[in-house]
């Protein structure tokens, strides 16, 4: 098995009860490698990719004596819900239930293109980055006007959506040994500033650019990636959760605040946000400033974990008082839009 600097956990999975299943799957599983793949946010889960003679696969499965076997089965589910829909995913090849043995796990086309870190594209031209944010507007819109109750996925569902996820996020942070009178009161706010109506869609739940693959060439969005969040949510937070990039500067978190946007060709916040309206056919997103807040506050509590679950040499850079200062501003930033969702 060939390495890439990211050595396979034998531990975690036995790569050859992958054979059986891509056999099945009609996959030549001859000269079979693996090598590890990041797996975004999620340490739930791993993704392997597969290298046969027919080409190459990617593959989901669960850490062993981790998440129950639900974590990955709901996202075989979703993707394979959403496989009709208009939202580019991978495309799910073969899967393989719970056993003895392993776990379960899916396999999936691996999707060639560019990937990008920093919101902003650095690399991209003026006219390519412009119809790049329109497409990322579009799969967007079309995620959330996708119908998941006809895909069978209403079972996910949860309720209370938002005060569920605030309580959650208050937890981690002071289980974390964190204290910020801000963090308290920013979450004491959100809880009685609710929005009256919970709109409820199919969100991914991490929808930045990093989970995005573009066409090679073309300014096109070609797959979304990791749907080990997504279920049933709040639509105008996973919206607002990727505009927070226009109020981000790039040190704080991915975000291009600060920027000559009209130059790079992004779109204004607002723009974006009327155009997401338009595609999906309603006026306006009441208490959009609210969003905003949820999603400063979702990143300033998830912060001290997303830090002590960073590998090595990036963890030592982030000292105590680093990390306490940009909790700090990101919990302004929410306060920043909670004051401004008051005003209106």
């Amino acid at each position: 098995m060939p390495g890439d600097g990211s050595p396979l956990d034998p531990s975690a999975f036995d790569v050859r009860h992958l054979e059986a299943p891509m056999r099945a799957a009609g996959i030549n599983t001859q000269k079979l490698a693996f090598r590890l793949l990041p797996s975004g946010q999620s340490q739930r889960t791993f993704t392997l990719l597969a290298s046969s003679v027919d080409g190459e696969f990617v593959v989901r499965g669960a850490h062993s004596g981790g998440p129950p076997a639900a974590a990955i089965e709901r996202e075989l589910c979703i993707m394979q819900g959403l496989g009709a829909s208009a939202v580019p995913i991978p495309r799910v090849v073969a899967s393989c239930g719970s056993n003895a043995e392993t776990g379960p796990f899916f396999l999936t086309e691996y999707v060639r293109g560019r990937r990008f870190k920093d919101p902003a594209m650095p690399g991209v031209g003026k006219a390519d980055r412009r119809a790049m944010y329109a497409d990322i507007n579009r799969v967007l819109a079309a995620l959330h006007n996708a119908d998941y109750r006809a895909a069978g996925l209403a079972r996910f569902e949860r309720g209370h959506y938002l005060a569920r996820h605030i309580d959650r996020w208050t937890h981690q942070f002071r289980s974390a040994g964190r204290a910020s009178n801000e963090m308290e009161e920013l979450s004491a706010w959100l809880s009685a500033n609710l929005p009256l109506v919970d709109d409820v869609a199919l969100v991914h739940r991490d929808f930045r650019i990093h989970n995005l693959v573009f066409h090679p060439t073309k300014p096109e969005v070609v797959a979304v990636l990791d749907w080990s969040l997504a279920m049933p949510g709040n639509p105008f937070a996973e919206i607002a959760y990727y505009c927070t990039c226009w109020r981000l500067l790039p040190g704080l978190w991915c975000g291009f605040a600060g920027s000559d946007i009209h130059t790079l060709g992004i779109p204004q916040e607002r723009a974006f946000t009327e155009d997401y309206c338009q595609a999906r056919g309603i006026q306006r997103i009441s208490a959009w400033e609210f969003y905003l807040a949820y999603n400063f506050f979702r990143m300033a509590a998830s912060l001290p974990a997303l830090v002590a679950g960073a590998p090595a040499d990036v963890a030592v850079t982030q000292s105590a008082v680093d990390l306490d200062l940009r909790v700090r501003q990101l919990a302004g930033l929410g306060w920043r839009s909670a004051q401004c969702s008051l005003a209106a």
